[in-house]
């Protein structure tokens, strides 16, 4: 299998390591990642300048940094740096949650996926679930073999899938902080969950606020954010050929 492996954290992101590591594990990678951070930039796609392009290494594998957004790079790789294109697009894994339709229509990382699938090819979106969101140097790496034990369960169940490599859909994946003591793959929705205002300042001058408010939460029991707060790994496919589909109205 020919994947094609990219992020919206950039080249410094702690957790692109433990992606690189766990997708070897399933064919052959090639990544491409913005050369800074990308996030919130949803499926966003530069029309206007030039981007350029360098490499780096990183664990042993080589890594295209390309100066755009994530739906950007899954662009340029699965049309630049392949031969015909690539069978699959993983994208993350992501630091921090994307669930909810609030942080999910605005996720770098589910973008680059939905790129994936305009293009006719699958896409896995890998985000783990972080309460205090750490420096780029503060990802405590006790961790890693935990969230490495769950990016396999979530490979185990699409390849069991006979449709995985066929349907160009997006597979979410949430990972927990804190995992269940009976932690399970669940089947989820995207929850109903939006944010307030995204801005604050005065005088003519705004800015992203860090004190984003979150006034809904879906309570669903099948809602990907309230099944993540329990502990589970939230499932969710995307399939952007439903999208508008509905006439009956």
């Amino acid at each position: 299998m020919r994947i094609l492996l990219t992020n919206d954290d950039g080249p410094d992101s702690p957790l692109l390591r433990t992606a690189i590591r766990c997708v070897r594990k399933y064919g052959e990678v090639t990544v491409v990642v913005p050369s800074q951070e990308q996030s919130w930039m949803g499926k966003r796609m530069t029309r206007f300048g030039n981007i350029e392009t360098t490499t780096i290494e990183i664990g042993g594998q080589k890594v295209h940094c390309f100066g755009g957004s994530p739906a950007d790079c899954a662009n340029y790789g699965i049309y630049h740096l392949f031969e015909g294109k690539p069978d699959l697009v993983v994208s993350g894994i992501n630091i921090g949650e994307n669930h909810g339709l609030g942080l999910l229509l605005c996720s770098g990382t589910v973008g680059a996926c939905l790129e994936a699938n305009i293009a006719e090819i699958p896409g896995v979106a890998l985000s783990q679930e972080l309460f205090i969101k750490p420096q780029r140097k503060g990802w405590n790496v006790d961790r890693e073999p935990q969230l490495e034990r769950l990016v396999g369960s979530a490979f185990d169940l699409l390849q069991d899938r006979p449709d995985f490599l066929r349907e160009p859909v997006t597979w979410s994946f949430n990972f927990p902080f804190e995992p269940a003591e009976h932690c399970e793959l669940k089947r989820a929705a995207i929850g109903h969950t939006r944010y307030g205002s995204f801005f604050e300042g005065s005088n003519g001058v705004f800015s992203f606020t860090s004190k984003l408010e979150w006034p809904t939460f879906d309570e669903r029991d099948v809602a990907d954010g309230k099944l993540l707060k329990q502990g589970h790994v939230s499932v969710t496919r995307i399939d952007i050929r439903k999208l508008g589909q509905d006439t009956d109205w």
